[in-house]
C-alpha cells in the first residue's frame, strides 16, 4: 500500500518514552515544524504524524496518544469534526486535544472546545508556550528544568532516574 511512508522517518521509539504525541497537520512543514520542537524538548514523548483527520482517526486506537497536537483548518475532517469523532467515538480515552489554529477568530474553533479539545495555541507556534502547554496537558511537572538542563547535557542522564 501506500501508507507507511511518513512514518519511517518517525521511527524513533526511544525505550524511555513516557508520552505518545500525535501530530495531525495538513502541511507537512508545520507537522515537521512542530516534530522537532517535540523531540528536541526532552519531554521523552514518543511522536507520530498524520497528515489529515481521517488518518488520524486511523492511527488513535492503536496509538493510544496521550495529547494530540490538532491543526484546526484542514481540507476534508476538519480539526473539529475529529475533536467530535475522537471523543463520541471514545477511541481518544483520556487523551488531551490541543488545537493549532492560524485564525482565532474561525468558529470552527469555539465547536472543537465544545467538543472536547483541552485547549489552543495560535499559529505560528511559539516555542516556549508551546512546550508550556504541552507539559501542562500531560501532566509535567514544572521541576522540567533540571531534566532539560541533563538532557542536553548528556542524553542518557534521563535513563538512570526510572
Amino acid at each position: 500500500g501506500k501508507g507507511g511512508t511518513t512514518v519511517g522517518a518517525q521511527r524513533r521509539d526511544t525505550p524511555e518514552a513516557r508520552h505518545r504525541v500525535l501530530v495531525v497537520d495538513d502541511n507537512e512543514l508545520a507537522r515537521a515544524t512542530t516534530c522537532r520542537l517535540l523531540e528536541r524538548s526532552c519531554l521523552q514523548c514518543e511522536v507520530r504524524t498524520a497528515e489529515n483527520g481521517a488518518q488520524a482517526y486511523t492511527m488513535a486506537p492503536d496509538f493510544r496518544p496521550h495529547l494530540i497536537i490538532l491543526d484546526l483548518q484542514m481540507p476534508g475532517l476538519d480539526g473539529a469534526d475529529l475533536c467530535l469523532l475522537l471523543r463520541r467515538s471514545g477511541r481518544l480515552g483520556h487523551g488531551k486535544i490541543l488545537i493549532i489554529t492560524g485564525d482565532p477568530s474561525d468558529p470552527r474553533l469555539a465547536k472543537a472546545i465544545e467538543a472536547g479539545a483541552s485547549d489552543w495555541l495560535p499559529k505560528p507556534i511559539q516555542r516556549r508556550p508551546f512546550l508550556r502547554k504541552v507539559e501542562q496537558l500531560l501532566g509535567i511537572a514544572r521541576d522540567a528544568e533540571k531534566s532539560k538542563r541533563m538532557c542536553t547535557k548528556n542524553g542518557r542522564n534521563l535513563a538512570s532516574h526510572g
